[in-house]
């Protein structure tokens, strides 16, 4: 319960919600559990830890009405499923314990290889990060640059962990009697040196993190560009008719003037704010190019897109086109990973057949992933800046804006609709995720969701302005366009791979030692 208020939650919603302080005493209780039956024992409490954490964290799954009767089915398995993570790290920290392993290395090592493991399995699914909770500490989002969003899980971990181990040396009784006893010598088989190694690892994030404050503050980065994030407030899941599309474009085109009031050089459209198909629906698509030429701006424009195949087909995708000044099209990049259930149905036409029956959306088929992700060029000031872009789900894994930024990305866009979460706490756990990926790649960040949030970061991860959930409103800020790389740019995710390899170390080549564990 402690680490669902951590976050924006189902009692307070928004982004500006400063729960992450809480996330230090989240696993605390967790780390305390002690079980004579031994190891079946521990997956049972981890999983009910599990279970109650995710359950809550994302019971507005539960109510989505694009899922339809769908929706807490949904919730049920995807908790389920969650739930495996801390049923796996109680189990293996206990082993760990038994091997010799003290709390404060086992817990952060073992909890953030299974943190890094869950970004990728299953296509992945982080929401809830323990690290992410902390995009309003800034001495937390200081290690993001140097170690990425590991850096702050491991961070925090480590001290949920000195919180126990202080809780067990101020009473005996504290985690059932746990006896905290003086480290043994290398026989039990560990890690040779482990105090040393930890402390090394601890001295890296804190110089690294250093170094990065320091780059910051010698390389702000090139001229400032006036940018404007666009939020419409109109809820984009609805039939494309006249009506509908005459007011979308109505409202959009007067955002636009607004912002161009405010000497905005570059506009960013929500994810699939265009009321049709960018390259179908020509005459909606000229007249949006018109508004570049008439107002004098760039604009980066969330429109599906569709493209014929040789069969007679056709495959559509999630498209972010960009406009030039000029109003001449410069360039359009697609979304590569799809939301399961929400942009494409695994086993659509086999195993899962009958839900084209049971929810409407699912009948008219799926989005198709985007051939490459590439950075795009736009026009401004009269240079040609490049940046990354990143639509709705992709903001969740900071291996896409890494790579973006590694291809020459000087700024990051994130586009988003996030009409279908309704009045829940998931705009804002969403946007979360943006703030540590401007932090991690020292990059502005422009953020555009069609309901909320809407916002702007800065490269230290830390808002520049928002726009909150429904709400109407050109959010305007100068960003710089950078070109330096951070050491978490430049290494990647070295921090959970390191912490993994030494998780594995022991739990192949220690042995457990007699008595309480420590």
């Amino acid at each position: 319960m402690i680490g669902v208020l951590a976050f924006p939650n189902p009692w307070v919603h928004h982004l500006r919600w400063q729960g992450g302080v809480l996330a230090f005493f989240t696993l605390v209780p967790l780390l305390a559990v002690r079980e004579p039956r031994g190891g079946a024992s521990y997956w049972r409490w981890g999983y009910l830890y599990g279970v109650v954490y995710y359950g809550l964290s994302i019971l507005w799954m539960s109510a989505m009405p694009a899922l339809g009767i769908l929706a807490p089915w949904i919730w049920l398995l995807l908790t389920a499923y969650l739930a495996l993570y801390p049923a796996a790290f109680l189990a293996g920290y206990r082993v760990l314990l038994q091997k010799g392993v003290p709390s404060w290395a086992a817990a952060p090592a073992w909890w953030l290889s299974l943190e890094y493991l869950r970004y990728y399995v299953l296509s992945g699914f982080p929401w809830a990060d323990l690290g992410t909770a902390q995009y309003h500490n800034r001495l937390m989002l200081a290690l993001a640059p140097c170690a990425g969003v590991w850096g702050l899980t491991w961070a925090t971990v480590f001290i949920n962990a000195a919180v126990y181990r202080l809780g067990v040396r101020l009473s005996p009784d504290f985690g059932g009697q746990e006896v905290v006893r003086p480290p043994l010598p290398r026989p039990h088989g560990g890690i040779p040196g482990r105090s040393l190694l930890w402390t090394g690892i601890a001295v890296i994030l804190l110089l690294g993190a250093g170094y990065e404050k320091i780059q910051l503050r010698r390389d702000p980065g090139s001229a400032p560009v006036r940018v404007a994030a666009l939020q419409g407030d109109i809820d984009q899941d609805q039939v494309w008719d006249e009506t509908y599309r005459a007011r979308t474009l109505g409202v959009y085109r007067d955002l636009i003037a607004e912002a161009s009031q405010r000497r905005a050089e570059l506009v960013v459209w929500p994810e699939s704010a265009f009321p049709g198909i960018f390259n179908w629906d020509y005459g909606l698509a000229q007249e949006v190019s018109s508004w570049s030429r008439r107002w004098r701006v760039a604009q980066l424009v969330g429109s599906d897109t569709v493209e014929a195949t040789a069969a007679g087909t056709f495959r559509y995708f999630n498209s972010l086109i960009v406009i030039g000044g000029d109003g001449r099209v410069a360039g359009s990049s697609s979304k590569r990973h799809l939301v399961p259930f929400g942009e494409y149905v695994p086993f659509r036409d086999s195993l899962l057949f009958f839900l084209r029956k049971v929810v409407d959306r699912y009948g008219a088929g799926n989005f198709t992933p985007g051939a490459k992700r590439q950075v795009l060029r736009v026009g401004l000031s009269g240079r040609s800046l490049k940046f990354g872009s990143l639509i709705c789900f992709e903001s969740l894994f900071p291996q896409y804006a890494r790579e973006l930024v590694l291809q020459g990305g000087q700024f990051l866009v994130v586009v988003t609709n996030d009409t279908w979460f309704g009045a829940t706490a998931a705009p804002a756990q969403h946007a979360m995720f943006s703030a540590l990926r401007a932090a991690e790649t020292g990059r502005y960040l422009v953020r555009a969701a069609a309901t909320g949030v809407s916002c702007i970061f800065g490269p230290d991860g830390v808002s520049l302005g928002l726009v909150p959930v429904n709400a109407r409103a050109a959010l305007v800020a100068n960003i710089r366009p950078r070109t330096a790389l951070t050491l978490y740019t430049r290494f990647g995710p070295w921090l959970p791979w390191l912490m993994l390899i030494l998780c594995l170390w022991d739990f192949i080549s220690g042995r457990r030692r007699p008595g309480p564990p420590r």
